[in-house]
């Protein structure tokens, strides 16, 4: 695994050795290729490190190997190179005492890793359809008035009339609203006893404007 230790280490781009000796990349690579305990002792330090406190860097790392075989394999029209799950290689591997064949064992490992994906972009396209429909619920919301016997509530008063919620609330208070208050000291009412209201009533006649 030497050679991909090496390509591993080129695309990371490391550029000194830990001990205060640096140089370019491809410097330090051929050190590696012409000094064995060099390359070992590197290689045994990088993969300490893509372990533990660069896991994440390596699980990258992975999936830009991954999209860039996908890549040059559509380029070529050559085949996609498949990523066998780990447990399924450490089984091949072992050379399990199964009655299953290592290419049985590779077929079922694949099928199962589409069905992840599959089951992963499923779950995405779910997520943003529920998404897109509580977006469209909520811009339904803002603009929609009830039928006349529908109940309107505090917030859904101010908004159809245009006035603050703290306005309405004072004139229920006052009775030019004709409303109902709940036990949550909020306010109901419908369409019809909106409109017949004594407050819209006399802004009717005051003015002629009536509530659209």
């Amino acid at each position: 695994m030497n050679e991909e230790f090496l390509t591993v280490f080129r695309i990371l781009g490391v550029y000194g050795d830990g001990n205060g000796t640096f140089g370019t990349n491809e410097e330090l690579i051929a050190r590696m290729r012409a000094d064995t305990g060099y390359q070992n002792e590197e290689r045994a330090f990088m993969e300490m490190v893509l372990t533990t406190v660069n896991r994440g860097v390596a699980e990258q790392l992975l999936s830009l190997l991954h999209s860039t075989a996908r890549y040059v394999s559509d380029l070529i029209r050559g085949d996609v190179p498949v990523l066998v799950s780990r447990d399924d290689i450490v089984q091949m591997a072992a050379g399990a005492t199964s009655r299953e064949s290592d290419a049985l064992r590779l077929g079922r490992s694949v099928e199962r890793a589409i069905r992840n994906q599959v089951a992963v972009q499923s779950e995405r396209h779910a997520e943003q359809l529920l998404s897109q429909i509580q977006e469209l619920f909520n811009s339904a919301a803002t603009g929609f008035v009830p039928p006349s016997g529908k109940l309107l509530n505090t917030d859904g008063i101010a908004a159809r009339t245009g006035l603050a919620v703290k306005t309405v609330r004072r004139l229920c208070n006052e009775g030019k609203i004709d409303a109902d208050k709940t036990g949550g000291g909020e306010w109901r009412t419908t369409e019809d006893r909106l409109q017949n209201s004594h407050y819209f009533k006399r802004r009717r006649n005051g003015n002629g404007a009536e509530l659209e």
